[in-house]
């Protein structure tokens, strides 16, 4: 039980982290983003 606990609070933590992370680069990890999924695109129609 406690494990599970453990999983959720790093989790939590990672997540937390992750978006101050994302706020900071933001519209360069958007366009990264968008890039790969335009790039997904062109390759499934070759």
């Amino acid at each position: 039980m406690s494990s599970i606990l453990l999983i959720l609070y790093f989790h939590h933590v990672a997540l937390h982290t992750l978006c101050q992370f994302t706020q900071i680069i933001d519209t360069c990890f958007c366009k990264i983003i968008v890039d790969i999924k335009y790039y997904t695109r062109i390759l499934q129609h070759t």
